[in-house]
């Protein structure tokens, strides 16, 4: 919990330390399984995603044998938080709603606020408007009767996501400074700790024409950056950089920024970044430059659903007189929340019975979902669900 509140506080180096000397520790907690939770949380805080998904994997499978379900909604979150950051979002969102739904039958509120804020983070980055401003609303209110964090780690920046995605910039930069603000007020360092709210709000400078706003915000963010010396933060403030860079200075700026990689930044950002050098590439009259960035950008988004910003690459191709890239059939995009609950319990080895006793359905219900056709339509798809149960895709 100490590594947990340095790294928060901007303190990365102590705080990865004793987050890493903590696993050596794994093997005591097996009758603390909340601290193990606590443990793979703190692991995702410090990168380490894998390690992160292993411990947490393994508390959800006990959990879910034992009967143990209020264990499982904190848990099922921080688990989705690793999915989010790796780019398995599918996976995110059936862990999400999961926890969701067993925080609310469950009463407990605090976990239920913070998987509602998570998934107004998910529904913002792929489109869904209502969902989002609905989930975000809970999560909000939640966070105010009970005093906990989900307004911060991801409910407010959910609708500033939103309304940058889909172009609302005043009223993206609305929401992103009270985010800042409340970072600010409550020591949160926010280049030691990943998504990079700053980005976003720096984002939104740009693209609104505020150049010194934006400025004085890639300041602020670069002392952050410079006490941490976080490698997503490293990249996300040569982004930020080359937004505002001089024509000459856009390409040193954005590969070194792409230079860290889409499995230490995430795809996400990656396939951000890949637009934001695209479309700055156009601008400074580059546009033939511009395509093959923004191509590469145009699938990233499409691989993640994430559909304001795949819009927004369909956009600048055109604008650079290129047509956007065909894009494959997606195998798995019409299984529904219960369907992709259940494909994951089939990838994880549970039996029908098993499935329907930690899912809290009825075993017909999961049978019929269990049919031939989902089987196919699972198998046949990317191995993304497999994340859950082996810490993999």
């Amino acid at each position: 919990m100490l590594g947990t509140a340095l790294t928060f506080n901007g303190d990365l180096c102590k705080g990865r330390t004793l987050l890493l000397r903590s696993i050596e520790l794994r093997d005591q907690l097996q009758a603390e399984p909340q601290l193990r939770a606590y443990l793979g949380a703190g692991l995702r805080l410090a990168g380490e995603h894998d390690r992160a998904r292993d411990v947490l994997a393994q508390l959800i499978a006990e959990a879910r044998s034992h009967g143990a379900f209020g264990l499982l909604p904190y848990a099922l979150v921080r688990l989705a938080d690793v999915e989010l950051d790796t780019g398995h979002w599918r996976a995110a969102n059936a862990a999400l709603a999961e926890a969701a739904s067993l925080a609310r039958e469950m009463g407990q509120g605090a976990d239920q606020g913070l998987a509602s804020g998570a998934l107004a983070w998910l529904d913002a980055a792929q489109g869904r408007a209502v969902d989002c401003r609905r989930h975000a609303s809970e999560a909000i209110a939640l966070a105010a009767r009970l005093g906990v964090g989900s307004r911060l780690d991801r409910a407010v920046p959910a609708l500033g996501l939103l309304a940058l995605g889909c172009g609302e910039l005043e009223a993206a930069i609305e929401h992103l400074a009270e985010v800042r603000k409340m970072q600010l007020e409550q020591g949160w360092c926010d280049a030691a700790v990943s998504p990079h709210r700053a980005r976003d709000l720096i984002e939104a400078f740009v693209r609104a024409g505020r150049v010194a706003d934006a400025e004085r915000e890639v300041s602020i963010f670069e002392h952050e950056t410079r006490q941490t010396e976080r490698p997503t933060a490293l990249a996300a403030l040569a982004c930020c950089r080359g937004l505002l860079a001089s024509p000459d200075m856009v390409d040193k700026l954005f590969r070194e920024s792409l230079a860290h990689g889409s499995e230490v930044v995430g795809p996400f950002e990656h396939a951000r970044t890949l637009l934001d050098y695209g479309r700055r590439l156009r601008e400074v009259g580059r546009a033939a430059d511009a395509v093959e960035h923004l191509e590469c950008a145009f699938m990233g988004f499409a691989q993640l659903g994430a559909e304001p910003w795949l819009a927004q690459a369909r956009g600048e191709l055109e604008a650079c007189g290129a047509i956007p890239p065909n894009l494959p059939p997606d195998p798995l995009s019409g299984l529904g929340e219960r369907e992709l609950q259940v494909a994951l319990a089939r990838a994880r080895g549970e039996t029908p019975v098993e499935a329907a006793e930690h899912l809290l359905m009825t075993v017909p219900t999961v049978k019929q979902l269990w049919g031939p056709g989902l089987a196919t339509q699972h198998e046949c798809g990317t191995r993304e669900t497999m994340s859950v149960s082996e810490g993999r895709t």
